[in-house]
């Protein structure tokens, strides 16, 4: 018995060595998004983060830290992901297109909302409006949401200058406007565009198809009284992107974890809370898409 004591006691130590080890060598995992604090989409970044973390046991992270960038600034966030080196970033196409260009940062999967990886922009006016289609906005007043957003801001926009019409942003949403520019402002995170629409401070306004489709954040007796008058081509919607320089092993997990086709009653229930149908692998040349829609925009 006295043998085994030191043998019984060394073991212990081993152990609690190889813990100890593990912890110390576990990290937190920083994930982000260029949107302000309210936004939905942070919260849908701290149930992934709880997840991922949940899932990896512990033993890569031991916790996680979400990152965000309040006036949602494509510039500002681009200098948060490099000096904070953060792991994973979830993006719409246009803001993932810059940040392969000037981040680790690349894209690994796309997002499964309402059944449909794509979205497109609507442009919607009020029932008695004399806007009938995108030709008509000259002269009025169209509300946005901000700068990083693709559906928000670059598809409605990209889609006005080609036909021929000019934009200015505008100070006083009163003044007047040539027949050829189209004025617009940025909302707030308290107001929608189609609200802006609705209150009649806006002519028109851009609405993104996941939300106009599925009443997301848009009330009935709002979406009855506004009417779509033209909808932008289709794009691949969200993105998620991770470190090109994180280790081959923890990365493969994760995204593993994420596209797991099983969906195990956990994954499940993360996914519901943030109102997305899952992730997929991407099965097209992402390269050739963002350097086009760098050109385009």
């Amino acid at each position: 018995m006295a043998n085994k004591r030191p043998r019984v006691t060394k073991l212990i130590f081993v152990i609690l060595v190889s813990l100890i080890t593990c912890f110390a060598n576990a990290d937190v995992l920083k994930l982000g998004r260029s949107v302000g604090h309210n936004d939905e989409g942070l919260k849908n970044l701290v149930e992934l983060g709880d997840y991922i973390v949940s899932e990896l046991g512990g033993e890569v992270y031991t916790s996680y830290k979400v990152f965000s960038d309040r006036e949602a600034n494509n510039s500002k966030f681009i200098k948060l992901v490099n000096e904070e080196k953060i792991d994973i970033v979830i993006e719409e196409l246009y803001s993932a297109s810059l940040y392969t260009k000037l981040t680790q940062l690349e894209p690994v999967l796309l997002i499964d909302k309402k059944n449909s990886l794509y979205l497109n922009s609507y442009i919607v006016v009020r029932k008695d409006s004399a806007i009938k289609s995108i030709k008509d906005l000259g002269g009025n007043v169209l509300a946005l949401k901000n700068r990083v957003s693709t559906p928000y801001y670059f598809l409605p926009m990209k889609e006005i200058k080609d036909i021929g019409l000019k934009t200015a942003e505008l100070t006083d949403i009163k003044q007047k406007l040539p027949k050829d520019t189209v004025g617009y402002f940025l909302t707030n995170d308290k107001e929608t565009t189609a609200n802006s629409v609705y209150i009649k401070k806006a002519d028109a306004g851009a609405v993104c198809s996941y939300e106009w489709d599925h009443n997301s954040n848009i009330p009935h007796f709002i979406k009855d009284n506004l009417k779509v008058i033209h909808k932008t081509e289709s794009i691949p919607g969200i993105f998620v992107l991770m470190r090109k320089d994180m280790p081959t092993d923890i990365r493969n997990k994760i995204i593993n974890i994420l596209a797991n086709k099983k969906k195990n009653r956990l994954l499940k229930a993360h996914l519901s809370k943030c109102r997305v149908d899952g992730f997929h692998k991407i099965k097209f040349n992402w390269r050739e898409l963002f350097e086009l829609i760098t050109l385009k925009f």
